[in-house]
């Protein structure tokens, strides 16, 4: 039988738990799989968090942990920020009344838009549609220039 060792690793496989396989909400078998490239379904934010730190402590690099565990590399370095608390890292804010962002967020709510995003809005609209005109202005006049008489 031929065996295979992934890159990065030492001995092959990663072992994580010894006798327990469940403890403080943390299923080891499942931080055991990721640890070793295989994802398992339904495994949860802290224990892919487990998963990463466990990997980091073994000296493995960002592009390793993320190809291994599925989590973006943004992802894992914000987390290590934290201490590998995927609770704690900040969390997005909604786009502010009076951007076209914040125009799409009533839009995704459902729910009329402000008078200030209406008009952040159109001012938006208006500058893509100039631009549109002017790319299509300048392909018309390279075509016109480019055509033999």
């Amino acid at each position: 039988m031929i065996t295979a060792t992934r890159p990065g690793t030492q001995s092959g496989h990663i072992y994580v738990s010894t006798a327990a396989t469940y403890d403080d909400n943390l299923d080891f078998i499942a931080i055991e799989r990721a640890v070793n490239g295989d994802k398992p379904v339904g495994i949860t934010t802290a224990e892919l968090a487990e998963a990463a730190r466990i990997l980091d402590s073994r000296g493995f690099g960002l592009t390793e942990i993320s190809r291994r565990t599925g989590v973006s590399a943004y992802c894992l370095t914000v987390w290590r920020d934290h201490g590998w608390n995927p609770d704690a890292a900040p969390k997005r804010q909604p786009a502010p009344c009076g951007t076209p962002g914040g125009y799409r967020r009533h839009h995704r709510r459902g729910e009329s838009a402000c008078t200030a995003c209406r008009a952040a809005h159109s001012a938006d609209e208006r500058v893509k549609s100039a631009a549109r005109a002017a790319r299509k202005h300048q392909a018309t006049e390279a075509n016109q220039e480019a055509a033999p008489c």
